[in-house]
């Protein structure tokens, strides 16, 4: 791993001709909107996105350094600098991210490079590794195509999918993480990890996925065609989400067809994107309990070339509540999916942005903190003026739709009895919105909740991880009566016990103040120091299971080790790490 990093840029060359070659051959959305603006998608040295990085351009003619143009990464790695000026030869573009070294070039060059992906290489701190595998638990198959998160201080850091079932994220930053897996049709895992930062590829970490209820067998299939001749259109993108939550993304067959399956109940977004076509968002896409939506998508094509580049765009934003102007909104103006132009209202609450084209349509969206956002779509024949006025609504606003209360009973799903203990943790897609532990009662309450898309996770030692979905309207209140069934062929028993020491490799000495991460899949990890003697200790373990220990330090190659329980007793481990 130190090679690929120290080595990264000499095989810049190499990897974006290959990257270039594969994708002259598909849908390349990279290619410049016009000559004023440079898109493009920011890589690792996996081909993962790089979400969030800056890409700066300035000028060093003058003493002081001035900014040209500006823009931030989205989570897919896609950036678009516009309004860039004539003469760009004597430009640079800076590109920084926290955890890669920074890219630095001169802009000519640059805008050639941006046509195959851009690759960023990892500072070389960031030597640590995340090794995963996904099961479908019904049968321990390995389950393909699991949009795996990877978030830190809750930022997305890292996205990829399983392929045979396996991730492999290197280069990984030391920090403590959050992985987030979702497939359709299977119930949302959360899990937490730590990783120090060394070279050493960690033991995998193995997640069975529970398949969701029998509402979670949607179908959505899609023809596209050409609005005005009725050809089919192939290799045109078909995108879908589900609220903030990208389900899949999709190239149409030879016969303009794509087919999205196990599509739970709710409401979907879809976007269509052609090179040559105008973008077609469809929203919302309604779908019921196993429903299957069948359609036909017409695009429509850009015009071959714009008449007139002269029209203006006079965007106010105002409070929905008073139409009082908001100064300090952030108004972006798209066209065909780029970003075109970018600024903040003055004290007016008015943007002003020149040079749009006709004829042409293009998407504004308006938002502040503090407010919801908002989007319009404009529309010119010709280059005129228009004023357009967007209002706002404060997310304070909101509060008289966020009285919502989850009502929640916890019972064995064998006997009927109240379950004490049981950990319920209440998440809005991947923002976590409280925690508790039930009562005497099994009783849990989550007060002021908004509408939204909800999901419930449920865990209790002994017991199934289990999760369900909830969605809430205005002012709603759900009671509801969950049940955990006893895992008793894997928990017959809680109470084992496991010591585990550490120490130096050099002279076999323990290690004072070293961290001992003990992780069951789909528990909570058990964390604590080593003391003097360099020891930790850990209770109230279940049997039969296999549980995960890693010991790390600081200075130190951190280390890890399996322990298999069969019965309910006491194991001493002995974990060497090496100094740095």
């Amino acid at each position: 791993m130190k090679k690929l990093i120290s080595a990264c840029y000499l095989y810049i060359p190499l990897l974006l001709t290959g990257i270039f070659i594969f994708l002259s051959c598909t849908n390349n959305p990279n290619n410049p909107v016009d000559e004023h603006t440079i898109t493009g998608i920011i890589v690792d040295e996996q081909n993962n996105p790089v979400p969030y990085a800056i890409v700066d351009v300035y000028s060093t003619s003058n003493a002081i350094a001035s900014e040209i143009a500006k823009d931030t990464t989205d989570e897919d790695g896609n950036f678009s600098i516009i309004n860039l000026p004539d003469d760009i030869s004597k430009l640079i573009v800076k590109i920084t991210h926290q955890d890669f070294k920074a890219y630095e070039d001169n802009l000519s060059n640059f805008k050639s490079k941006s046509k195959s992906p851009v690759l960023l290489c990892h500072d070389d701190s960031c030597k640590g590794a995340i090794n995963l595998f996904t099961f479908d638990e019904s049968d321990s198959t390995t389950l393909s195509d699991v949009e795996v998160r990877l978030f830190r201080s809750g930022t997305l850091i890292r996205k990829a999918f399983t392929k045979e079932g396996n991730v492999k994220f290197t280069n990984v930053c030391p920090g403590m993480y959050m992985l987030r897996l979702f497939k359709p049709g299977f119930q949302l895992i959360y899990d937490s990890t730590y990783v120090q930062g060394d070279d050493s590829i960690p033991v995998p970490q193995n997640y069975f996925m529970t398949r969701m209820d029998s509402c979670c067998h949607g179908l959505i299939e899609v023809v596209v065609k050409d609005s005005v001749n009725g050809n089919i259109i192939e290799g045109a993108t078909v995108v879908l989400w589900n609220g903030s939550m990208q389900i899949g993304s999709k190239l149409t067959d030879n016969n303009g067809y794509v087919q999205f399956a196990d599509i739970c109940e709710g409401d979907y977004v879809m976007k269509i994107v052609k090179s040559g076509y105008i973008y077609l968002y469809i929203n919302p896409l309604q779908m019921k309990c196993n429903d299957t939506n069948k359609s036909m998508r017409y695009l429509v094509k850009q015009t071959s070339s714009d008449t007139c580049c002269t029209a203006v765009l006079n965007t106010k934003v105002v409070d929905s509540k008073d139409s009082s102007s908001i100064e300090g909104a952030t108004v972006i103006i798209f066209r065909s999916g780029a970003q075109f132009a970018k600024g903040t209202t003055d004290n007016n609450g008015i943007y002003t942005a020149t040079n749009l084209c006709a004829p042409a349509t293009y998407t504004v969206k308006a938002y502040k903190d503090g407010y919801n956002y908002q989007y319009v779509n404009i529309t010119y024949t010709e280059c005129d003026t228009k004023n357009q006025t967007i209002a706002l609504m404060k997310k304070s606003d909101e509060d008289s739709c966020c009285h919502g209360v989850v009502d929640v009973t916890v019972k064995d799903s064998a006997n009927g009895n109240l379950l004490k203990g049981v950990s319920l943790a209440l998440y809005l897609g991947s923002t976590k919105i409280g925690i508790y532990n039930s009562d005497i009662s099994g009783h849990v309450v989550f007060n002021n909740i908004c509408p939204g898309d909800y999901i419930l996770k449920m865990q209790k030692d002994g017991y199934n991880l289990k999760y369900i979905n909830l969605s809430m309207k205005c002012n709603d209140t759900n009671i509801s009566t969950q049940y955990l069934s006893g895992n008793s062929t894997k928990d017959s028993c809680c109470t084992a016990i496991i010591n585990v020491t550490v120490l130096d490799s050099a002279d076999n000495t323990p290690i004072e103040g070293a961290t001992v991460y003990i992780s069951r899949t789909g528990s909570q990890t058990i964390q604590g120091t080593t003391d003097s003697e360099g020891m930790f200790t850990a209770t109230n373990l279940c049997a039969p299971a296999s549980y995960t220990v890693k010991a790390a330090k600081s200075g130190y190659s951190y280390m890890y080790t399996n322990v298999q329980y069969t019965i309910c007793d006491t194991k001493n481990v002995t974990i060497i790490i090496a100094k740095k």
